[in-house]
């Protein structure tokens, strides 16, 4: 348990009742007990049966300051278990770039913000048997559960490999895409301000990346030849949140999972489904508002490319249509274009107008407004 809370403390001292009120600040108490994993993360589930796939290599949890300190340093086990599911660490094997989780965790959302220029830095152990090394992975599963903002682009992971250190090899676009190397998935795969389970697969034997935000398969990617290196994970571990390039990321994580093996498609799918039920209501709730408009300056990078122009989320559960308008005095408006916003669920729908003008005019306003 964190939080703040207030304390009046007071006595009587000559008939005068003296008192005072203190601001505490109150944190977990370390215990040595291991941090609870749901067992669906080893294919066991109650809700949606159980199938055969082995237990991560690796889990991390950010939803609390406890399940921080105890996941990096290995000290986790699954709810049908009654000891760690492997060896404890004597030092974490994730940090965050501050060196301060305090900084970073949000204790209202039990989650931490890769905000800026701040990043995280993990390191598993990917040793065979504990002892045998393998130099590194070249089939594995990241599964991130994620929030994300609209208007920049957003690097998620970096392998670290000398062909690529300092570039992010998977980013959420500025539209709510995922992908990276300039190919991505639909606008609007991931919606702004909603917690999505994105899970990515790495087979470097068949010479693939697949991409699933929950249950759903976003984008799959042929790796060329001449690229499988830059996409192993080695022993010096990934960063996530980190490129040379882009230091205004904006979005949140609960969750980080790592498997030393390629997901089939019924594991993904089981993965996501436990995700989208695990996340509950902040899954499938929206803002208070209407309808969040973002501005997407251009830009063009080796990662990924953005075109200028307006992204629209709408929190309604049907496909919406909106005026996009233009204003020099915010008296006057003048028709710009329409945005379909196209609800798949329940959550709503994205649409995206192009204006290759948007940033010439300092002075020009921009509001949507819904069609009668």
């Amino acid at each position: 348990m964190n939080g703040q809370t207030t304390v009046t403390v007071g006595f009587e001292s000559n008939a005068d009742i003296v008192y005072d009120t203190f601001e505490i600040t109150i944190k977990s108490v370390f215990d040595e007990n291991p941090h609870p994993v749901r067992d669906y993360w080893k294919g066991l589930s109650e809700d949606f049966g159980d199938i055969a796939m082995e237990a991560p290599l690796a889990y991390w949890s950010f939803e609390s300051i406890e399940a921080i300190e105890k996941t990096t340093m290995a000290n986790w086990r699954f709810d049908s278990a009654p000891e760690p599911s492997g060896r404890i660490l004597e030092s974490p094997n994730a940090s965050i770039s501050i060196q301060d989780w305090y900084k970073v965790f949000f204790d209202a959302a039990g989650s931490v913000r890769v905000q800026s220029s701040r990043f995280l830095e993990l390191s598993p152990d990917i040793t065979i048997g504990g002892s045998k090394p393998r130099e590194a992975l070249e089939q594995y599963t990241l599964v991130f559960d994620i929030k994300t903002k609209y208007g920049q682009p957003n690097p998620l992971l970096n392998t670290l490999n000398s062909e690529s250190r300092d570039r992010s090899e998977v980013w959420l676009s500025p539209v709510g895409a995922v992908g990276g190397q300039r190919e991505y998935s639909s606008i609007g795969s991931l919606k702004p301000g909603l917690w999505y389970r994105v899970i990515y697969i790495v087979d470097l034997v068949q010479g693939l990346r697949k991409y699933y935000v929950d249950f759903d398969n976003k984008l799959n990617q042929v790796v060329p030849e001449n690229q499988k290196e830059r996409h192993k994970m080695g022993q010096h571990g990934f960063k996530v949140g980190f490129d040379e390039l882009s230091s205004n990321q904006n979005y949140e994580l609960k969750k980080i999972v790592l498997y030393d093996y390629p997901f089939s498609e019924e594991q993904a799918e089981f993965i996501g489904f436990n995700g989208y039920e695990e996340l509950g209501d902040q899954q499938s709730k929206g803002n208070d508002s209407e309808a969040v408009v973002s501005l997407i300056a251009p830009s063009s990078d080796d990662e990924w490319e953005s075109k200028p122009g307006i992204i629209l989320y709408s929190t309604s559960p049907v496909s919406t249509t909106w005026n996009i308008q233009q204003s020099r005095d915010l008296i006057t408006w003048e028709q710009t274009g329409l945005i379909e916003a196209e609800a798949a669920d329940e959550t709503g729908g994205v649409g995206f107008l192009e204006i290759e003008t948007l940033f010439d005019d300092a002075s020009m306003f921009y509001r949507a407004k819904a069609s009668e």
